[in-house]
């Protein structure tokens, strides 16, 4: 698992690189310095990638042989798939479908992947949308 995880790792770097200078084209309000639309994506951005160091170093240091995947991680594959798809899906449609149907949806639909009840995916997809909506209109001023 070490090479796939380095791979991984490796191609998530440069894409927070890639995102983190496309962070500094973000249109500014005239007269606002300090905050604006670009600054959650720079820290999610920097965060991301601090634990993608953090994560590389730690496989460094492990020794094991194995190439690829494990017997129980090659049973898990079909899950990951379907959560880089619903993540797809939300980027695909999110300025096509209002937020909240869009971000209830999928946050639903990944609580189902990640086999939760439907009750309890779908008390959570409903606090984290709201949570999300108020954060990013009260919070930071931007609208989704």
């Amino acid at each position: 698992m070490k090479t796939a995880n380095l791979l991984l790792n490796g191609t998530i770097t440069v894409a927070c690189l890639i995102f983190f200078y496309q962070t500094f084209h973000f249109p500014m309000l005239f007269g606002i310095e300090d905050s604006g639309p670009a600054l959650f994506p720079r820290i999610a951005l920097a965060a991301l990638l601090l634990f993608v160091i953090i994560d590389s170093a730690v496989i460094i240091r492990k020794r094991d042989g194995e190439f690829f995947f494990t017997k129980e991680e090659r049973g898990n594959l079909w899950r990951l798939a379907l959560l880089i798809g619903l993540l797809v899906f939300f980027v695909f449609f999110l300025g096509k479908l209002p937020f909240l149907i869009l971000s209830l949806v999928t946050m639903f639909l990944i609580g189902l992947v990640f086999q939760l009840k439907w009750g309890p995916a779908l008390l959570t997809a409903v606090v984290l949308t709201f949570f999300i909506q108020f954060v990013f209109i009260k919070g930071l001023n931007i609208i989704l």
